[in-house]
């Protein structure tokens, strides 16, 4: 029960991105207690022998109904991921009724107690893990200073109460309680200032504008995709990982200066910001595996729009539509290849390995032009994936370098790291890149990735 609060928790603190090596953990044995206390009390609760067959025959049916309402239902009926919360408050919900069920002698005054020691408990627990909005100011300045150590003596002691009167009950209640607290609080997080929200096989996109910036934010489950000043003077300008001082930015710009019209290549759309930087002339092809993502960024955002270059989007799995424009010859002329070829699909916490591989870098690598550039977005709260770039184009017979891009103050842009790979050295030279790039350490004793090989183990920051 303990571990099921902790759980609610975890989706609610820092918008559900922890740390991998806190949240792993955390809810691999989350997982394996909660199956244990559900599998225990299905066993507790077998029937007479003659009955088996109707109680094996519903515990399949309650298997199936599951997977059905998980694959099918849910992404029907749910704007975002709210089976998780709701299943953590039927699990505290189980433990509760367990207890109670065993505690059937219980007296008024006992329950009574249990109640008050829960709720006691839950109010320190939020207060101690900032689960009271910060608009509380009263409760604010209860935990300032030393008052945080006051409020863990005191669920220290309540925990000696419950040993002391064994009062069991109040575990799973406290549990319940902060599962509600934080499960709303991680739906109230999420849905502030959300404008629009769409789920499908893929994940779940939103689009927010805050009231306190004039800016409209577009997010794959917590990780943010793109962004768009709503200022129409403002609105042509590239935000968050594609500034002008990115690695993208800066191998656009620096392309610009020393060629004509472009052909800008894109794995992975976002909110379309790439296509500001296009000019007449130039194309831009953009290689998108969601329908979603494509319809959001043409209806709520106006890049694709406003972009004077020729955008051609693409629908379905980046590697694959490369594969077949070259099976159909559409690279044969190595004027039609791309002068630049943005890949952008790993700042999620689930990346897609088969795009990052030594196979997957030979299908770039044909559709790039001899002295073009291949950019990689690397960006990533949990891994270093820099090293596994730079061993595989090692290989091949490239060159790299990480522009790390770190903007102060207030900025259209966010943090960003991109690797450069390119066999152009005098590119990597110019002023407009050299100065901003670092060479990229490797990581020792680590494999080249290939179609049979990955290790996600390997580079975790």
């Amino acid at each position: 029960m303990l571990v099921t609060g902790a759980m609610a928790w975890a989706l609610f603190a820092n918008r559900g991105s922890l740390s991998a090596y806190v949240s792993l953990p955390l809810f691999v044995c989350g997982i394996f207690f909660g199956c244990m206390v559900c599998h225990g009390e299905l066993a507790r609760s077998k029937p007479h022998p003659d009955y088996l067959t109707h109680f094996y025959l519903s515990i399949a049916a309650g298997g199936a109904i599951g997977g059905l309402m998980v694959g099918l239902v849910a992404p029907q009926i749910f704007s975002g991921y709210w089976e998780m919360p709701l299943a953590l408050i039927a699990l505290a919900l189980l433990g509760f009724y367990c207890c109670w069920r065993e505690s059937a002698g219980t007296s008024r005054a006992s329950w009574l107690m249990i109640i008050g020691i829960a709720s006691l408990a839950t109010l320190l627990i939020l207060l101690l893990l900032g689960g009271l909005s910060s608009t509380a100011t009263v409760w604010t300045k209860i935990v300032q200073g030393n008052a945080s150590w006051g409020c863990a003596a005191m669920l220290i002691m309540s925990a000696v109460l419950l040993q002391r009167y064994r009062l069991w009950c109040a575990v799973p209640l406290t549990a319940l309680l902060c599962a509600l607290s934080f499960g709303g609080r991680h739906y109230y997080d999420i849905a502030h200032d959300t404008e629009y929200s769409t789920r499908n096989f893929y994940g779940v996109l939103s689009v927010s504008k805050p009231d306190r910036w004039h800016f409209r934010w577009l997010r794959h489950g917590v990780i943010l995709h793109g962004s768009q000043a709503t200022s129409p003077t403002q609105r042509a300008e590239p935000t968050t990982y594609y500034g002008r001082t990115s690695g993208v930015g800066r191998t656009i710009l620096a392309a610009q200066q020393s060629a004509g019209a472009l052909r800008i290549g894109s794995i992975g759309l976002g909110a379309g910001t790439l296509a500001a930087y296009g000019r007449h002339g130039d194309l831009i092809r953009i290689y998108e595996l969601n329908p979603a993502v494509l319809d959001i960024a043409q209806t709520r955002f106006s890049y694709l729009s406003d972009s004077r270059a020729r955008i051609e989007p693409v629908l379905g799995d980046a590697r694959l539509s490369l594969e077949s424009e070259l099976a159909r010859g559409v690279f044969g002329n190595p004027e039609q290849r791309f002068d630049v070829l943005s890949v952008d699909a790993f700042s999620g916490d689930a990346i897609p390995l088969h795009l990052l591989t030594r196979e997957a870098f030979a299908t770039y690598a044909r559709a790039t032009k001899p002295q073009g550039v291949i950019a990689f977005h690397v960006s990533n709260l949990y891994l270093d994936l820099a090293p596994v770039i730079e061993r595989i184009a090692r290989e091949a017979g490239f060159r790299t370098a990480l522009i790390s891009d770190r903007p102060t103050g207030l900025n259209f842009t966010v943090l960003s790291d991109w690797v450069l790979v390119t066999r152009n050295a005098a590119f990597l030279g110019r002023p407009e890149i050299a100065p901003y790039s670092t060479p990229i350490t490797p990581r020792p004793r680590m494999r080249e990735w290939t179609d049979e090989f990955t290790s996600l183990f390997q580079i975790l920051k």
